[in-house]
């Protein structure tokens, strides 16, 4: 049985490092631009997408394709390396579901649960849209060929 370890995970581990390491940098360095929303009426605000996340997706993306491709990895391969940072959103996000159930002090509530679910969607999708649009170039199985041209 084949885990894929070579070909998935170590580059999917190394474009998420990448992704977690330049974000933050970027961020705090920088602060360039964030958008900002209210989450409820009262007036608690919060980091929705900033331009340093979709800044940096495609080329954690491209990344995380490159990697795969050098190991021999599938385009499927390729894909999912790529889209491993958005996985550990959608695992940070289950961690967040039992912190907030057995470890916060307020009780845990639907809308909280909800809004937090539909904000990490949002984020996994447009982040994987973003992941796949930096790896595409390296998803294509065979190098480029030129048409020779002396047959005009």
């Amino acid at each position: 049985m084949d885990l894929h370890v070579n070909k998935v995970w170590l580059p999917g581990a190394a474009s998420c490092l990448l992704f977690f390491g330049l974000y933050f940098r970027l961020y705090f360095m920088f602060s360039l631009l964030p958008v900002y929303t209210n989450v409820d009426s009262s007036q608690h605000r919060f980091l929705f997408i900033s331009v340093p996340y979709l800044a940096i997706m495609p080329f954690v993306g491209a990344l995380g394709a490159y990697l795969s491709r050098r190991m021999k990895g599938s385009v499927v391969e390729r894909i999912l390396s790529a889209l491993f940072p958005v996985f550990t959103f959608a695992a940070l996000f289950a961690v967040r579901i039992v912190y907030g159930l057995f470890f916060e002090r307020e009780p845990y509530t639907l809308p909280h649960f909800l809004t937090g679910l539909s904000l990490t969607l949002i984020v996994i999708i447009v982040g994987g849209l973003f992941l796949v649009l930096g790896a595409w170039p390296f998803c294509r199985n065979g190098k480029f060929k030129p048409s020779d041209s002396s047959h005009l």
